[in-house]
């Protein structure tokens, strides 16, 4: 076939076609882009636990996490053992959605690059006490595996601890006193199970400086003074069904009304709830002024009647109505008394 030379204008088309053919492809093809480097870890904090059975005392736990690459959306597959769930997932101020397939969560947290995620872990009623439960969390990108996997993992755990419901309260209430007597204060503390409560203490606070009353006396020589009016009384293991109690001699110092009395209780462990979740109340004592003493009344000396007075002569100095016949005789007797001595002499 004889060759047809190509004229500069169709060589110059075919030579832009051909450019713009490379560099189309060139930039649609995939870069191989590079995973950016990821960590998970768990901050360092006081021991967990969470009371079996009761959602109301759980685990508080924590995964730390990183993506050197802010822009590459991340994840955290949490993974726990039977008889633990998990809740309330929060990451600073979002909370998270963690769905859940099996005993595996998975929290996408987005592209934020660094950040830490808060959960709740609770544990069902079967799982002993003292068992200690180990939550995993694993960091996967969506830009593929890290290069450096060794830190892309981390443990937490936490005890589990009984589950105990506790009930507190002060008698009387209101109670009375005068200034300077005394009365007494009765404390208990009910546990109502299903568990032990350990480490159970109550501490009684009137406010301080205020010089109303004074705590004299208690029935349980384990109490603790804590200045002159404050006192924490140390119960330590209530069983299930199980109370304690104490009594208190309350010394009234100055007069007040309603004047409250705080108290509240703890379990140092955990494993133990009130009924009202709180465990703090307060009752009052009113304080009145001391009993004023009862003076004795004298007994009046009887009256003794004069005696009558004698007789007086009228003004005249004639006798009076009642000697006129006493004198008569007495009278008429010396008139005989000398006649008849006149005939002796005769």
């Amino acid at each position: 076939m004889p060759y047809t030379p190509m004229s500069f204008r169709a060589v110059f088309a075919s030579a832009s076609a051909g450019v713009l053919l490379a560099a189309t492809l060139l930039f649609a093809a995939p870069a191989n882009a590079i995973a950016p480097d990821t960590s998970v870890t768990v901050p360092g904090h006081a021991p967990a636990s969470a009371s079996r059975g009761n959602t109301v005392v759980p685990a508080f736990l924590e995964f730390a996490f990183t993506v050197s690459d802010p822009s590459v959306p991340s994840s955290l597959a949490i993974t726990v053992p039977t008889g633990v769930t998990l809740s309330s997932f929060t990451s600073g101020t979002s909370t998270i959605t963690c769905p859940a397939v099996a005993n595996v969560y998975t929290c996408n947290m987005g592209a934020v690059g660094s950040g830490q995620l808060f959960f709740n872990a609770s544990v069902s009623a079967t799982v002993a006490i003292g068992t200690v439960e180990s939550v995993q969390a694993h960091i996967t990108t969506t830009a593929g595996p890290d290069s450096t996997p060794s830190d892309n993992t981390a443990t937490t755990s936490f005890t589990v601890v009984g589950n105990a419901v506790l009930h507190d309260l002060i008698t009387p209430n209101p109670a009375k006193v005068s200034v300077g007597a005394t009365t007494k204060l009765h404390a208990v503390i009910r546990n109502d199970g299903p568990d032990p409560a350990t480490g159970v203490s109550m501490k009684i606070v009137p406010p301080g400086g205020s010089g109303v009353v004074s705590f004299v006396a208690f029935s349980a020589s384990t109490v603790v003074r804590n200045g002159s009016s404050n006192v924490t009384w140390p119960v330590g293991t209530i069983p299930a069904g199980a109370t304690a109690s104490l009594d208190i001699t309350v010394k009234g110092l100055k007069a007040a009304n309603r004047f409250a009395i705080g108290y509240g209780t703890t379990a140092t462990t955990g494993d133990a709830v009130c009924h009202n979740r709180a465990c703090e109340s307060a009752i009052l004592i009113n304080v009145t002024a001391p009993v004023a003493a009862t003076a004795v009344k004298a007994t009046p000396a009887p009256v003794v009647a004069d005696p009558a007075p004698a007789a007086e002569l009228s003004n005249t100095g004639a006798p009076t109505g009642k000697l006129t016949g006493v004198a008569a005789l007495l009278l008429l007797a010396g008139i005989w008394l000398t006649v008849a001595g006149r005939r002796r002499r005769a």
